[in-house]
């Protein structure tokens, strides 16, 4: 028997709180694609990209990719606004994976 299956939205708020969660152990937060290259260590520091997801705002809206949501996050640290594209994945999960950093100001 085939079932219709409607995804329910997350919303930002709900995305921040699930991050915040997630983020309060280290073995929650894998570094993928341009972010497991080390690429974002001359820009920002670890410490300021976990802030960014322990204390940072969502700034998109969550999107459905491959059963996981994305979405990216922003903090400002030290006069620099940190911005990460994160992935809450689900399958497999939970945990968060940090896909890129996007741009960020001086």
């Amino acid at each position: 028997m085939r079932r219709n299956v409607t995804l329910i939205g997350l919303s930002r708020a709900a995305a921040a709180e699930r991050v915040r969660t997630l983020a309060t152990d280290s073995s929650n937060i894998v570094w993928v694609d341009e972010c497991s290259r080390g690429a974002w260590e001359q820009r920002v520091s670890y410490r300021q990209m976990i802030r960014c997801l322990e204390d940072g705002e969502v700034i998109t809206d969550p999107r459905q990719e491959s059963g996981n949501w994305v979405f990216r996050m922003s903090r400002l640290s030290a006069g620099q606004e940190i911005c990460i594209e994160v992935a809450l994945v689900l399958v497999d999960g939970p945990y968060l994976a940090i896909r890129k950093m996007c741009e960020t100001s001086n």
